[in-house]
């Protein structure tokens, strides 16, 4: 994975938007997806003192409480944490893992490039898993750079 803009994922103030975030996609069920600073969909999920405070913590820890274990930030964390390449789901990936059936209705934007492309990249993957994954159409989510 190329390095990335945003390095400060999977801190401890990630874990605290991205565990409301998946838990309102989950209830609400909203149609469209829209994020104004994206970030990368997909980032290494490496040690560092920060990160060890934050996502590994979580993983650590979330088994002593059934509502943080079995929540969909719980859930999802713990299943890309233990992929053959550990990885930590930004929003953008949490969102089309858990609205996927969105019918392809996300808007990401994001200054850095690198990271749209990592969006991109991921909403691709998604379209070679089939029809769930792609949403309606297999359309792919509207990036969006710099505002000129």
């Amino acid at each position: 994975m190329a390095p990335m803009a945003n390095d400060h994922y999977a801190q401890i103030g990630d874990v605290w938007k991205h565990l409301p975030l998946a838990e309102v996609l989950r209830i609400e069920r909203p149609g469209r997806y829209w994020e104004s600073h994206a970030g990368s969909s997909t980032y290494p999920l490496t040690r560092s003192p920060q990160r060890d405070y934050g996502a590994f913590a979580f993983l650590e820890r979330a088994g002593r409480s059934p509502g943080l274990e079995g929540s969909s930030y719980g859930r999802l964390l713990a299943h890309h944490a233990g992929d053959e390449e550990p990885a930590y789901p930004g929003s953008p990936r949490i969102a089309m893992e858990l609205r996927g059936d969105a019918a392809g209705r996300f808007v990401f934007c994001d200054l850095d490039g690198g990271s749209l492309s990592n969006i991109a990249e991921d909403a691709r993957l998604r379209d070679a898993r089939g029809p769930r994954a792609a949403g309606a159409g297999g359309r792919r989510p509207t990036l969006g750079g710099e505002i000129q």
